[in-house]
């Protein structure tokens, strides 16, 4: 007799999904300002340097393109910036919607950078890696790639709440909690997914709608570190007992 469990078994019965939307609209409200900084500048510049790019994909042959005119370059040299904020930027911005999900006063901007840049090459080598054991599963075998995938998305959040272990306790970690919570973890993410699917139909390609869209997102920015917090909570609760 075949003992071995389904890895979709035990399944957790947590907060619907749809559920996190309206806290984490009201969170995205209450931080406003931390957005702005983290998140909307940065995205700002990024449309701005397509737009001068005239191309609203990024596309690195136009951005290197030698024969690019001034305002060609600008945009290029926009959309590098936007780059390099953006990798600085990751591991801050983790902090912060983790700390903003789940402490009654969120961290200021500086707070975010100076306890965020000290988990910046674990937050990087977590995303990193799961990134590409995802992609792997998915491409290579579909089967996988739809179960690594909610067992590592989380593991960021926590690389920044784990400060004593190492990468490999961190990934390991995140496998084992987030296996309870697969179908949680999908809903949250397919909101996301379908939030931006919606809004991209809707709005298209300009450059307004760009910047439409990414204000859109914000609503359901806080989703993943309000599941995080759920899942972490969960086992805080059960080790109690």
């Amino acid at each position: 007799m075949n003992t071995k469990q389904s890895p979709f078994s035990r399944q957790v019965k947590a907060i619907s999904s749809w559920q996190l939307v309206p806290l984490s609209l009201r969170l995205a409200i209450k931080n406003y300002e931390q957005i702005t900084f983290l998140f909307f500048l940065p995205a700002l510049i990024m449309v701005l340097g397509l737009f001068y790019l005239g191309n609203y994909t990024i596309n690195l042959h136009n951005i290197l393109n030698p024969t690019l005119n001034l305002k060609q370059s600008i945009g290029a040299g926009l959309v590098i910036l936007w780059l390099i904020l953006s990798i600085l930027n990751f591991p801050p911005a983790i902090y912060f919607r983790l700390h903003a999900s789940s402490d009654d006063k969120s961290p200021s901007i500086m707070t975010c950078y100076r306890e965020g840049f000290k988990h910046f090459f674990k937050v990087w080598l977590c995303e990193i890696i799961s990134i590409v054991l995802i992609t792997i599963g998915f491409i290579a075998f579909i089967v996988p790639g739809v179960l690594i995938f909610p067992r590592l998305i989380l593991s960021p959040y926590y690389a920044v709440d784990n400060q004593k272990l190492n990468i490999k306790e961190i990934l390991s970690k995140t496998s084992k909690q987030s296996s309870r919570f697969i179908y949680p973890i999908y809903g949250t993410y397919g909101i996301i997914i379908l939030l931006s699917f919606v809004t991209q139909i809707i709005l298209g390609t300009y450059a307004i709608s760009e910047i439409l869209i990414v204000l859109i997102s914000y609503t359901v920015l806080f989703m993943p570190a309000l599941r995080y917090i759920e899942i972490s909570k969960f086992y805080s609760k059960k080790a109690k007992n």
